[in-house]
């Protein structure tokens, strides 16, 4: 990583984070037309916060996963938490089931 989205094969493009098999699949097919930039991948529906870091085009900005620190790569790809509740909190429905 990061690979040039416009030569990668199948294969390679299936691991980067955001691209699922459609994406790679229509990344595949669209490439033969056109080379493929940020607006481009973006319609075909890859998740370019997570993918921008591992993929190369004409325009993403230069900075990829080899010059962030692990816990940047670790931020980036896990889940965001959700919101805490308290267990100790009383929740009343208000719904009318009759």
């Amino acid at each position: 990583f990061p690979i040039d989205i416009n030569r990668a094969d199948y294969e390679m493009i299936l691991r980067v984070p955001g691209i699922g098999v459609k994406s790679a699949r229509q990344i595949i097919a669209s490439r033969r037309f056109s080379k493929l930039g940020f607006y481009e991948l973006k319609k075909i529906g890859v998740v370019m916060k997570k993918a921008q870091y591992f993929i190369t085009c004409n325009e993403l900005p230069t900075q990829t996963v080899n010059e962030l620190t692990p816990i940047g790569v670790r931020r980036l790809l896990a889940p965001k938490p959700k919101k805490k509740v308290d267990e100790r909190q009383l929740i009343l429905n208000f719904a009318d089931d009759e």
